[in-house]
């Protein structure tokens, strides 16, 4: 997911962001979650749920990862892959920012 943030950031915002946002990374600014072998599984199970949607790894870790903080918010501009997908346990994601007004 960092490597999707740094590309966000890079294309949308420039290169000064990007160097900034590693920077803070660097600094230890945010919290970076493990995504361990049993989660790698899970999302197996997510891409082949979701195999029309031609979802990659990147994806399927974020509803693995909304999964275990309990959340269905997902910050996100991909509305085609996310607006169909569904979190683990059925119910619809909350796209942000295009559902902030939901």
């Amino acid at each position: 997911m960092l490597a999707e943030l740094d590309y966000l950031v890079a294309t949308r915002v420039g290169a000064e962001a990007q160097r900034m946002l590693l920077e803070e990374v660097s600094r230890g600014v945010y919290q970076l979650e493990a995504f361990t072998a049993a989660d790698v599984e899970v999302a197996r199970g997510v891409l082949s749920r979701f195999d029309d949607l031609k979802l990659g790894l990147a994806d399927a870790s974020i509803v693995v990862l909304a999964r275990r903080h309990r959340t269905r918010d997902v910050l996100t501009l991909d509305e085609r892959h996310f607006r169909p997908l569904r979190r683990i346990d059925g119910g619809r994601f909350r796209l942000l920012p295009a559902d902030s007004a939901r």
